[in-house]
């Protein structure tokens, strides 16, 4: 039986194969949203804990680098949770729309949806990137607080 579509199933590999390597290139940013998060974490705790403990002098510097992660925290909170994306395809519609439907037309229909979600996820890689450029700035800010103050002690 000859396909009324003969380079289907190269379109259909190919795309799947491109959506395959988007949700790694996602889970990529969500691995270093956590690790952005996680550092947040354990960089206000310790700067939580030298300034009940700081001369006057240095409080408002380490509340400020407190103020920093916490911007960090919250971003990275917002890269993992807030920015959802799609894995296409929806199964369970899939099995509604095209259970008696020909392997062609059915094959073409995930290429369609799964086009679409590239297309979306890219905006919302996008704005993943953003987000976790701001976070890790702010990080780096907030280390740089308490590395001042860290360096302040040993010297003197």
């Amino acid at each position: 039986m000859t396909s009324e579509y003969p380079s289907l199933d190269l379109i259909y590999e190919t795309v799947r194969e491109r959506l395959r390597l988007q949700m790694e290139q996602i889970d990529a940013f969500d691995t270093k949203a956590s690790i952005s998060l996680a550092a947040s974490g354990i960089i206000f705790g310790a700067l939580i804990g030298f300034l009940s403990e700081a001369p006057q002098e240095w409080e408002v510097a380490l509340a400020i680098g407190a103020m920093l992660i916490s911007v960090a925290a919250t971003l990275s909170v917002v890269s993992l949770w807030l920015i959802r994306v799609d894995h296409p395809p929806n199964v369970s519609r899939l099995r509604d729309t095209y259970l008696v439907s020909s392997i062609d037309d059915t094959k073409l229909a995930i290429i369609d949806v799964s086009l679409e979600a590239i297309e979306r996820n890219q905006g919302r890689i996008r704005r993943k990137i953003f987000i976790l450029i701001g976070a890790f700035l702010f990080l780096l800010l907030g280390i740089l607080s308490l590395a001042s103050y860290l360096l302040l002690l040993l010297l003197g």
